[in-house]
């Protein structure tokens, strides 16, 4: 709330034609500090987070949502979503001896063995101990992990809660918990196979992964993603650039694992994530569609989330008086 006192006092100083609100909390404080303003505002929304929540209520005070994939959306009750997914990446794509050159400098070693990467913050929901399990399961035994990522406020001691879980499987030579790593998405093809697992725990958590972007940079430096099924990624890997999984399900990672050990079938997936990837547009193509957006939602009046409510509540009175007579 003082967040939401602050915008609002600084707004009329400001006088913006829009107002975005990048991400969940965002548009709860834009929602709160401008219906009075008259300020169009624009909710980008990357994730599930909160759908069973919030996700409605901001869906209808935003005169505009955006969405980094329609599923993502969904929860927002918008009929007039926008859809713009991440660029590909500008900067050149590491390749592997480079990639691994440079990881080894900060700390990350290699060796013969293939190597599973997951990057991101450490949080229950990302599955990070579903591939511990999938590891000392039958078919992981080959494969080491490398857990690339900080620990988040929400989840102090997860590190520590992971390294114990290894320890108790016996798998804790083979689990390696890095630092975040500063253009990792150029790097990527230093590992054998990305992992993106995350999975329904508590209510306040995303039921599942939104883009999921580090399975975007993992496709296009070339390595296969395994990921869990009915999910963005899932879809986007088209049942050929990867391997779809069941959420919490670390003896399905073991069989996947065990497939990926053949250094064909690898570099198969791979080449297929590449060509899906090339068909994104580049940064300066969803600039200017982002631009249009704003551009848009500029123009109209203000509450067309709420005019589209009831505008549906209309027809639906309408149908059931027509069904009725």
């Amino acid at each position: 709330m003082r967040a939401a006192c602050e915008v609002a006092r600084f707004l009329p100083f400001l006088e913006p034609d829009v107002v975005i609100g990048n991400g969940v909390k965002a548009q709860l404080v834009i929602a709160l500090a401008t219906p009075l303003r008259g300020i169009p505002s624009v909710w980008v929304k990357h994730d599930y987070s909160y759908d069973s929540t919030l996700a409605g209520p901001l869906g209808c005070a935003a005169d505009t949502v955006v969405t980094t994939a329609a599923e993502v959306g969904v929860k927002a009750g918008r009929d007039d979503l926008a859809v713009i997914h991440p660029p590909v990446q500008d900067e050149p794509i590491c390749d592997r001896d480079k990639a691994r050159s440079m990881l080894l400098e900060r700390g990350i070693e290699f060796d013969d063995r293939p190597v599973l990467v997951m990057a991101g913050r450490l949080v229950p929901y990302k599955g990070l101990d579903d591939a511990i399990a999938g590891l000392a399961a039958p078919g992981g035994e080959s494969w080491r992990l490398v857990a690339i990522g900080e620990e988040d406020h929400s989840s102090p001691g997860e590190r520590d809660r992971l390294r114990r879980l290894a320890e108790r499987l016996g798998v804790v030579d083979r689990v390696i918990f890095a630092r975040p790593v500063q253009g990792l998405g150029s790097l990527f093809a230093a590992f054998d196979a990305l992992a993106v697992l995350t999975k329904p725990t508590d209510r306040r958590a995303p039921s599942q992964e939104g883009f999921g972007m580090t399975a975007f940079e993992a496709m296009q430096a070339g390595i296969p993603v395994i990921a869990v099924k009915d999910s963005p990624v899932a879809k986007r890997l088209g049942g050929t650039a990867g391997i779809i999984v069941s959420p919490q399900s670390p003896s399905e990672i073991a069989v996947a694992l065990k497939r990926l050990i053949d250094p064909a079938t690898r570099a198969g997936m791979g080449e297929q994530g590449r060509s899906i990837v090339a068909e994104y547009a580049n940064s300066a193509e969803v600039a200017g569609s982002f631009a249009s957006v704003l551009y848009e939602a500029a123009q109209h009046s203000r509450w067309s989330g709420l005019r589209q409510i009831a505008s549906r509540m209309v027809r639906k009175v309408l149908r059931r008086r027509k069904a009725a007579s």
